[in-house]
């Protein structure tokens, strides 16, 4: 497929197409375009993890509802869902992978390009919400393997920006 109607609602950052009542509607149409791959190999719940719009946790979730084993599913590169909406880093993309973390927890320790999540997420160009992110994607891991990785980082010139993380808000964030 070059691209089904839901893979452009849930690429569209805003209007019509680009909320969740347009992708909830696609999969009444459709359910089985959740499984439909583009030209770039990517099925719609990468797209919708990838955006960035006020919407992408309520699109993801319509389509993990629908399927969520494709909570597990890479693109032709491997990316997972999970990489897409940590390299975005907004507080929207952080609820987006608030969710798949929630879902698939072994995700954390997936590589793509040598990369794991909390790689994409501290090397992501979003500033303003990245601590967070990075203490939840942390609290996902085995502590020792989160200071490696850490150390790793700040040795390639990626610093982290918050030295300690916020246990209180990992915790609230895990329990929500």
């Amino acid at each position: 497929y070059e691209a089904l109607p839901l893979h452009f609602a849930c690429s569209a950052l805003s209007g019509s197409a680009g909320n969740p009542e347009t992708i909830r509607r696609l999969l009444t149409a459709y359910k089985e375009g959740a499984l439909k791959r583009n030209l770039d190999h990517m099925l719609p719940l990468h797209l919708a993890s990838k955006n960035c719009s006020t919407h992408c946790a309520a699109m993801v979730k319509l389509l993990v509802d629908a399927y969520p084993d494709t909570v597990a599913e890479g693109n032709r590169d491997g990316r997972l869902p999970l990489h897409y909406a940590c390299a975005n880093s907004s507080g929207t993309s952080n609820e987006t992978s608030k969710l798949l973390l929630k879902l698939y927890p072994e995700d954390v320790n997936k590589r793509v390009y040598n990369m794991l999540p909390l790689q994409y997420a501290n090397r992501s160009k979003q500033r303003l919400f990245r601590s967070e992110i990075l203490a939840l994607i942390m609290s996902y891991m085995d502590p020792e393997e989160a200071k490696i990785v850490r150390k790793n980082e700040e040795d390639n010139g990626f610093s982290f920006e918050r030295e300690e993380e916020d246990k209180s808000w990992v915790e609230s964030m895990r329990k929500a």
